[in-house]
């Protein structure tokens, strides 16, 4: 029997601990800090036993349409994933039987509870759409970039960068750029200052313009999971970018840059050094989000 339980619940954790398929995007704190900044409820459905069981963490929003064209309007939702990475997880010994039987007894969760669409991108590195692909629509959102953390440096900066962009790094040198790892408030502020310039002119939409609390707090729970790398060039920040990590993976978040300051090409000189970072502490992939192929 399946059970709904709460982002405040105190086994959140517990359950995506013993999942081969944990990651950073699934963690409590994570999620709560969403939960504020989408105005969703946080909630995850939950099917199993001790020997093996089922999750789905989601966000529950509202839509605010009418279910129909009386008076009497009920309210409606649909759920999302959470940003980037979501899906189901399982534990244990879970059959394909029982995670139709689990999405079946979810479904009429979601009919009982006006919920009328759902939405989730799931993880390229866990493939947990494996998990659900016989019972659900999947489609291709798309590729992704990312490093294989287990070449050797050298290796990953012959053979996959292109020659514009060691050219760049190279630059970067001679030109007296400085690479900063930092996390205090100095570095984050300046970061998000030229964040929220780059989100302003790009007009991008209100959910990409986080606050200057959410990537704090972002910090301040994860402290030892994030890492803030910045290009200073002229006492001035050209340009930075926050990755988080956890489990073998490194995850591209955030990034901004100065407009006044091209030449100093922080980006490719950013990637190089988180590269040479998540080579340090022993991670598998460092993923770089959707692009081009070319760009690593």
């Amino acid at each position: 029997m399946g059970k709904i339980i709460d982002i405040n619940d105190s086994n959140w954790d517990k359950y995506i601990e013993q999942t081969p398929q944990r990651d950073i995007h699934f963690s409590q704190h994570y999620l709560k800090l969403f939960e504020k900044h989408l105005d969703a409820r946080c909630q995850m459905f939950i099917c199993g036993n001790k020997n093996g069981y089922f999750l789905f963490p989601f966000f529950k929003r509202k839509i605010d349409i009418s279910m129909n064209e009386s008076n009497n309007k009920e309210e409606i939702y649909d759920i999302i994933s959470p940003w980037y990475y979501g899906g189901p997880l399982i534990y244990g010994n879970f059959s394909e039987k029982e995670i139709e039987e689990s999405l079946e007894e979810f479904r009429n969760y979601c009919k009982e509870n006006h919920i009328v669409s759902g939405f989730s991108y799931f993880n390229p590195y866990l493939e947990n759409y494996r998990i659900v692909k016989k019972f659900v629509n999947i489609e291709d959102a798309g590729e992704v970039v990312y490093v294989d953390l287990k070449r050797g440096v050298s290796n990953i900066f012959e053979n996959s960068f292109s020659n514009s962009c060691r050219r760049a790094i190279r630059k970067g040198d001679k030109i007296g750029i400085k690479v900063n790892f930092n996390n205090d408030d100095k570095y984050l502020e300046a970061f998000y200052d030229l964040y929220i310039n780059s989100m302003k002119i790009k007009k991008a939409r209100d959910f990409f313009k986080f606050s200057f609390k959410f990537l704090s707090d972002l910090r301040d729970n994860f402290y030892n999971n994030f890492i803030l790398i910045a290009v200073e060039y002229k006492d001035r920040i050209a340009g930075g970018d926050i990755f988080l990590y956890k489990y073998g993976k490194m995850y591209y978040y955030l990034g901004a840059r100065n407009p006044e300051y091209p030449e100093a090409n922080p980006s490719n000189r950013i990637f190089y050094e988180a590269i040479k970072c998540g080579k340090e502490k022993g991670l598998q992939i460092l993923d770089l989000g959707g692009g081009h192929k070319s760009l690593l």
